[in-house]
């Protein structure tokens, strides 16, 4: 379980990661990649809680 959650962890960072290297690219994605950006943080902040549950 621990392992499976380093794993999600480690995806969701990658994924945070990829879109601020758009957002730094390109900046008339910034609006938007703080958005997402916030979104999958909440994604990560629900699914590692609701399995500590």
């Amino acid at each position: 379980m621990e392992f499976r959650d380093e794993i999600y962890r480690y995806a969701f960072r990658l994924e945070r990661n990829y879109l601020g290297q758009i957002a730094q690219q390109k900046q008339e994605y910034r609006e938007g990649f703080l958005s997402l950006y916030r979104e999958i943080l909440l994604a990560e902040v629900l699914f590692l809680h609701s399995e500590d549950e």
